[in-house]
C-alpha cells in the first residue's frame, strides 16, 4: 500500500462517518420536531372548540338577555368560567409556541399574539358602559371583531402546522373540520337549550 492509500482510506472513514451522524441528527431533529408540532397541534385544536362554545354561547345569550346589563353580567360569568380555563393551558401553550420558535420563528411569532390577544379579551369588562346601551353595543362590537379575528388566526396556525406535520395530518383536519361543520346545527340547539335554561335560573334566584 503507498502512502497515499494509506491515508486515503482512513480519511474515506471520517467522511463516512461524518455522513451518517449528519443524516442520523437530521432524523432525530425531525421526529423530534414532528413530535412538538403535534403536540401545539392537539392543544390548539381544543382551544379553538373553546373559542367557538365561547362564540356561539355568547351570541345565545345575547339573543335570550332582558338587556346590556344582564347579558354583560351573563357574558362576564361565561368568560370567568370557561375562557381558557385553568390558566396552564394558556402557560403551556405559551411555552410550547416559545420552543417551536426555534424551528418556526414565524408562526411561534403568530401564536403568541394571537395567546395575547386572548387573554386580554378574556379579560374585557365592559360592565361601566352596560347602562348606556349605544355606547355598550359600540364596545362589545370591537370586543367581538376581536375575538373573530383570534378565531380566525387560530385557523390559520393550525392549518399551517398540520401541513408541516405532513399531508397526512391535513387530510385529517380537513375531515376533522368538516364533521366539525356537520355537527354545527346540534351544537347551537343544545347551546340554545342551556343558555335559556341558565338565564332562566338567573331570573328565578333574582325574583
Amino acid at each position: 500500500m503507498n502512502i497515499s492509500q494509506q491515508f486515503l482510506w482512513p480519511l474515506a472513514g471520517v467522511l463516512l462517518g461524518w455522513l451518517l451522524s449528519a443524516i442520523s441528527g437530521g432524523w432525530k431533529s425531525r421526529v423530534e420536531r414532528r413530535k412538538l408540532i403535534g403536540r401545539v397541534l392537539s392543544k390548539l385544536l381544543v382551544l379553538s372548540g373553546d373559542v367557538y362554545v365561547l362564540k356561539s354561547a355568547s351570541d345565545q345569550f345575547k339573543d335570550l338577555s332582558d338587556g346590556p346589563i344582564q347579558y354583560e353580567k351573563l357574558r362576564q360569568r361565561l368568560y370567568l368560567k370557561h375562557f381558557i380555563k385553568p390558566m396552564e393551558k394558556y402557560q403551556d401553550l405559551l411555552l410550547l409556541a416559545t420552543i417551536l420558535s426555534d424551528y418556526y420563528p414565524f408562526e411561534a411569532m403568530q401564536l403568541q399574539s394571537t395567546l395575547h390577544l386572548l387573554m386580554k379579551a378574556g379579560d374585557a369588562n365592559l360592565e361601566a358602559t352596560s347602562n348606556n346601551k349605544e355606547a355598550y353595543i359600540r364596545l362589545l362590537s370591537m370586543h367581538e371583531v376581536g375575538i373573530e379575528m383570534c378565531d380566525k388566526g387560530l385557523t390559520r396556525i393550525v392549518s399551517t402546522l398540520a401541513l408541516k406535520h405532513g399531508l397526512g395530518t391535513r387530510l385529517k383536519l380537513w375531515m376533522y373540520m368538516r364533521k366539525k361543520r356537520r355537527y354545527m346545527p346540534k351544537n347551537s340547539e343544545f347551546l340554545r337549550t342551556f343558555s335559556k335554561d341558565t338565564i332562566d335560573a338567573i331570573r328565578d334566584r333574582a325574583q
